[in-house]
């Protein structure tokens, strides 16, 4: 009668056990890092288009004090903002391939808001809301300051055949 206690083919089961092991230790190494490389490629992508629009969002505000201390608020005779400037500006911001332009004249001060980016993509896209007033500084001379530059995304839900919605990347 054999032993049921015998030893023999455990240390090859403890190998395939171990082995099996590694493996899966392998495979799963792999799998975080090709998740973490995409996560990278996506956020170096998002920063790089965070930049850009940041980038323009400043070329415009540059080319508004620009027009903006070329304009005096000597013009008329109150010595405030009014609605020629407000419609000077509007037009201005028409011209730069901004969106969502609005000039409110809000008790004597002007109130600027725009968006830059792509709104027309198809994709998910970063945007910059900006919200700036003018102010007088010295040489009576007009200038835009910054109250909001908030980043955010436009999203662009699809939805596919089976009824899921989901956000392109």
């Amino acid at each position: 009668m054999r032993s049921l206690k015998s030893r023999k083919g455990s240390a090859s089961a403890l190998i395939i056990l171990v082995i099996t092991v590694l493996v899966m230790l392998g495979v799963l190494s792999l799998v975080t890092a090709a998740a973490d490389r995409r996560l990278a490629e996506k956020r170096a992508s998002w920063q790089q288009e965070y930049y850009q629009i940041d980038a323009r969002a400043e070329q415009v505000l540059a080319k508004l004090n620009i027009m903006l201390s070329n304009y005096s608020i000597s013009h008329n005779a109150s010595g405030k903002p009014d609605e020629a400037l407000v419609d000077d500006i509007m037009a201005w911001l028409t011209e730069q391939n901004v969106h969502e332009a609005a000039v409110e004249l809000m008790q004597n001060n002007v109130i600027i808001s725009f968006v830059v980016g792509d709104v027309s993509s198809d994709k998910t896209v970063q945007l910059l809301d900006i919200e700036l007033h003018v102010e007088s500084t010295d040489k009576n001379r007009l200038a835009a300051i910054p109250d909001k530059w908030l980043q955010r995304q436009s999203e662009r839900p699809i939805t596919d055949e089976t009824g899921v919605i989901w956000i392109p990347d």
